[in-house]
């Protein structure tokens, strides 16, 4: 027996070893019509089958959640003290609709909300917009006033709701006839906290009544209006429908292992950004609480911390900044297992951090997706000494990797840009068919997909897909789009002496590169780049500011002797841009406006208004 075993032990082996490789092999071969990216990869630390959870609105998804557990807590704002049930949070949102619902004549109206995210009702009103049969937009009450003016002359809100103290306009002067503004106290006639529970059963009853009837399908009605890309002039306000958000909670039912009752997940985005849907809906899906963390707690560093523990926050949804300016030593400062995920939102999560909070036994969670595709559409748990991937689809998503000129489908393992199809795209651009047509586009072979502009390549082993940046010159700073161009243009135009101006980020910093021969030192020849002196610096970064956002404001300018360009093209080579890191280390090389945590912090929490 044991000659046996000796003599077939290598040929199994050598059979296994050969079966692997033919996987592996055929793994290489381009993608089938239905893409092996349209499910994910095999079960790494997340659920690969489809979880139904049942629902047909996004809304329909916290009412579940509300039958079951009426008694838990749904949401606290630590600030102002406020914790509400589930049920008294229905109420609260059912009081808000009925009043909605005297102004809403159709479906996919309008109702926009300025408010500022400090207390209950405006999670309420997310609520009562959507129980109501409208589209929500919410608008960051500190966003400018002409991007403010923009977007509600593009959404033509039906409804405005709006604080006195924050002298909503006149709709005459945005352009938008026919709009009803109301304050938020005219809509809090009662406390809803103290409707009994029938007349909740009873309003929940109309609810369901009022969105489910005449009202389309879940793929044709639009839950939330996202403005995006606004460096560009003109902010673009992206329509998703409320199929795509159930498939994207459904994903989130089978990844966290949240216990009704016992965990809680943070929000810290403004309901205006896209991230919010994933930081309200991951818990209320499995009847957990909502922790609203307002700008002043999220600014205020270690003063969170007792916040974190004290309401038991088992997922933190952050911009990675925010983790820099916290702790130092998760492990102590942050006893598991509080804030278990942590989940990186509106910016790479830099590889320095991921060491300490995986040693604290956290999960990293990178997650990935575009506005344009309901928000997350693939995550990967990262871990130390790991190459950081977006992961693979979830379901009811498929990732293709197209040839950006050809369209055409690309072996694994070839870079290419990442096409997304499925069921969570959005219907397009409001008011724009041109973009839309542009950017959402029927392929001959795979249907409708978005084309994320985004250069990947999927692994042939993993079947996770790597990310390489953007194929055009739009960059991300701190999670937020700036379109280069129009910047780069703006400083040529506007100073005579500026040749050529190129715009880069690096290191979550916006660099500006100027080549302007009539202020370049000889005495400093042996450099290629130097830094713009004062008061052409301040001129510079005050210009672009008053036409664009701050994050869209160069921290740094330098000049340049000569860029270096591309031999096929003569462009210049955006990749052979100096780094500044390395200039910053020299003696003659000091940091301009080099921003601090605070301002990063700052601008991370403002995504609302302009998200990704």
């Amino acid at each position: 027996m044991t000659l046996l075993w000796i003599t077939l032990f290598p040929l199994l082996l050598t059979a296994a070893w050969l079966r692997y490789c033919a996987i592996a092999a055929g793994s290489a071969e381009p993608l089938p019509p239905k893409s092996a990216l349209s499910q994910p990869a095999p079960r790494d630390a997340w659920g690969s089958h489809h979880h139904q959870i049942g629902a047909r609105w996004l809304h329909d998804i916290f009412e579940r959640s509300a039958a079951r557990f009426p008694n838990l807590i749904a949401l606290s704002v630590p600030e102002s003290g406020e914790s509400l049930s589930y049920a008294e949070l229905d109420a609260r949102a059912n009081h808000f609709a009925s009043h909605l619902r005297h102004h809403l004549s159709g479906s996919n109206e309008v109702v926009a909300v300025r408010l500022r995210q400090d207390s209950a009702d405006i999670v309420a009103l997310h609520l009562a917009i959507l129980k109501a049969g409208a589209t929500q937009v919410f608008i960051d009450p500190d966003s400018p006033s002409h991007l403010y003016q923009q977007i509600l002359a593009d959404a033509a809100p039906t409804v405005l709701i709006t604080e006195t103290q924050l002298a909503a306009p006149s709709d005459a002067s945005f352009g938008v006839t026919g709009m009803t503004i109301r304050s938020l106290q005219s809509l809090k006639v009662a406390d809803s906290r103290a409707v009994p529970s029938q007349a909740s059963s009873d309003s929940q009853a109309e609810s369901a009544s009022h969105t489910s009837a005449g009202q389309g399908s879940a793929s044709q009605r639009i839950a939330a209006l996202f403005y995006t890309s606004g460096t560009t002039g003109t902010p673009k306000g992206v329509e998703c429908a409320h199929a795509g958000y159930v498939n994207l909670v459904q994903s989130y039912a089978t990844y966290y292992d949240f216990v009704p009752g016992s965990d809680a997940s943070s929000l810290t985005s403004s309901l205006g950004y896209d991230g919010s849907i994933s930081e309200l809906y991951s818990a209320w899906v499995a009847g957990c609480e909502v922790v609203l963390l307002t700008k002043a707690a999220l600014r205020s560093g270690p003063e969170l911390l007792p916040i974190l523990r004290d309401h038991s926050v088992t997922a933190l949804f952050c911009p990675p900044v925010l983790l820099s300016t916290l702790t130092a030593n998760p492990e102590v400062d942050l006893p598991y297992p509080i804030c278990r995920y942590i989940v990186p939102a509106g910016e790479a999560f830099p590889a320095s951090l991921v060491e300490p909070w995986s040693r604290a036994r956290r999960q990293i969670v990178n997650t990935y997706g575009p506005t344009e595709v309901s928000t997350d559409t693939s995550r990967q748990l990262l871990r130390p000494n790991e190459p950081v991937t977006i992961g693979s689809p979830f379901p009811g998503v498929s990732y293709f990797i197209l040839d950006p000129a050809t369209l055409e489908l690309l072996p694994h393992g070839t870079e290419g840009e990442l096409c997304i199809g499925g069921c969570q795209l959005a219907h397009g651009y409001r008011n724009r068919p041109e973009a839309t047509a542009k950017q959402f586009f029927t392929h001959p072979q795979f249907g409708r997909l978005y084309r994320s502009g985004d250069r990947c390549h999927v692994d042939p082993i993993t079947l996770r897909v790597h990310f390489h940046g953007r194929l055009d010159a739009q960059l991300k700073v701190r999670g937020f789009r700036v379109e280069a161009q129009p910047i780069e243009s703006l400083l040529q135009d506007h100073f005579a002496e500026f040749d050529t101006a190129v715009l880069d980020c690096q290191n979550s910093e916006l660099i500006a590169f100027i080549r302007a021969p009539s202020l370049w030192h000889q005495t400093q020849a042996n450099a290629n780049v130097q830094l713009l002196e004062q008061p052409l610096l301040a001129e510079a970064q005050a210009l672009v500011g008053q036409k664009f956002p701050p994050y869209a404001v160069p921290s740094r300018v330098f000049l340049i002797d000569q860029f270096d360009l591309v031999a096929a093209s003569g462009k210049i080579d955006r990749r052979a841009l100096p780094k500044v890191t390395a200039l910053a280390s020299t003696p003659d090389q000091r940091p301009v406006l080099s921003p601090q945590h605070d301002d990063a912090l700052d601008e991370s929490l403002d995504i609302g208004v302009l998200a990704l």
